[in-house]
């Protein structure tokens, strides 16, 4: 793992996320039928190369600029459209997107809110079944009080309507027509 992370550093942002998402795919295609997994070193190459959070502690985030953002989002877009296989792409993203207890779990959060409302504007209907499965299953799998989910799809739910209604012109009363469709758990 430490070669293909050498691989990466000498890369640009956008080429080392793909091919981490691609790295990605092979480990979790593979391990699919023996029960889906990620191992701690690639943990920590989504954690650097596509949440940028370093893996030294005394080194600063890798911030990208506005339009490497649209363009991971873009990148992460195409790839669970062009994937073919509906496991795998779930497989694949809730493993982008569990938390994992550390520094990398608000990246992780607001980039799914990113991509979530990327989806809904460009209708990418593949990304929005896995934010739905990622949420019904965190929900089954960690029940109240303990529910860490209901208040990340609280945040998430939070994301969406800051990135989607405060750059809309919709009246207020859309607003309250929207809030009944909303998810609730």
């Amino acid at each position: 793992m430490s070669d293909i992370r050498h691989a990466l550093l000498r890369r640009d942002p956008l080429s080392a996320a793909k091919e981490v998402l691609y790295h990605l795919d092979i480990a979790l295609g593979s391990t699919l039928q023996a029960g889906p997994g990620l191992d701690k070193n690639m943990v920590e190459l989504v954690d650097e190369f596509i949440f940028h959070v370093p893996k030294e502690r005394n080194t600063q985030r890798k911030r990208m600029s506005c339009v490497q953002e649209l363009q991971l989002l873009e990148i992460m877009c195409s790839y669970f459209q062009e994937q073919s296989k509906d496991a795998v792409r779930q497989v694949i993203f809730s493993a982008l997107f569990s938390l994992q207890g550390n520094k990398a779990d608000e990246n992780r959060m607001a980039m799914l809110g990113k991509l979530v409302s990327m989806a809904v504007a460009v209708c990418r209907v593949p990304i929005l079944e896995c934010a739905a499965t990622w949420l019904q299953v965190g929900v089954k799998h960690y029940p109240p009080p303990t529910n860490s989910w209901r208040a990340e799809g609280l945040t998430l739910g939070v994301c969406y309507e800051q990135q989607f209604w405060g750059l809309s012109t919709f009246s207020i009363r859309n607003l309250k027509d929207s809030s009944v469709s909303m998810v609730t758990f």
